[in-house]
């Protein structure tokens, strides 16, 4: 795949898509390289992002492509000591280009305010959980309303067989690249985009119960990997809004 050329926009979420169910762990997206000052590697700051709406296709020829919500699944996975909790996130939009029958161009937007539990069935206890996680002390939704994942490449692997994603990650206003393995379907009436990943909560400055800022946690310590999977499906745009 050629490298891809657009103007970055305000970035995006998260997120990211699910695909089928897998028994094997999800890989680990892998932040940029590190630094003394940054050990997870670059982070791009509001004040070197390009505004809102500036995301381009590379040449007048790409076609727009927007996310079917109804269709497009995020699903997300914690891990406590003794415990697994599981739910869903929704995207509140984005746009995909595409070139002939390549992915060139994008971003995705992750509604935070959307995210549910699955796995409580009580639900008092469910509701508490998602407070919780909404709270400043995981996503700070009130806040952060949004996640955001820009598309900076698409590339295959070292090894070859495999896509690989690089992209601009923004959780809590903090943004880093990320790479990860994807699977990418083109046909002229959809693209269907799907990755199973994991992220490290710790470098969005998400860590409540985080065994490595915390001591003496015990069974309360909570996983710093957070699983995603997702399963994006995007529609050609109508003509007057390409």
């Amino acid at each position: 795949m050629r490298r891809l050329s657009y103007r970055i926009i305000y970035i995006l979420i998260i997120s990211l898509l699910y695909s089928c169910q897998s028994n094997t762990r999800p890989q680990t997206a892998t932040p940029g390289q590190s630094s003394p000052e940054d050990p997870w590697g670059e982070v791009i700051t509001p004040a070197r992002m390009a505004p809102v709406g500036t995301v381009a296709p590379s040449s007048a020829s790409s076609t727009a492509y927007l996310p079917d919500r109804a269709a497009s699944r995020i699903t997300w996975r914690g891990r406590e000591i003794v415990t697994v909790h599981t739910g869903h996130l929704n995207l509140a939009g984005g746009v995909l280009y595409v070139e002939g029958q390549e992915l060139v161009a994008g971003h995705v937007i992750v509604d935070m305010h959307s995210l549910t539990n699955t796995d409580i069935t009580d639900p008092v206890k469910n509701a508490d959980l998602v407070r919780h996680l909404l709270s400043d002390d995981f996503f700070g939704a009130d806040k952060f309303p949004v996640a955001e994942l820009t598309l900076v490449r698409l590339s295959q692997s070292p090894t070859g067989g495999q896509l690989l994603l690089s992209g601009n990650l923004r959780i809590r206003d903090r943004e880093h690249q990320i790479t990860l393995p994807v699977a990418v379907q083109v046909t002229e009436d959809q693209v269907v985009v799907r990755s199973v990943f994991s992220i490290d909560r710790t470098a969005w400055d998400v860590r409540f119960n985080s065994n490595r800022f915390m001591e003496g946690l015990g069974d309360k310590a909570i996983d710093d990997e957070i699983e995603i999977s997702v399963y994006l499906v995007a529609r050609p745009a109508p003509v007057a809004a390409r």
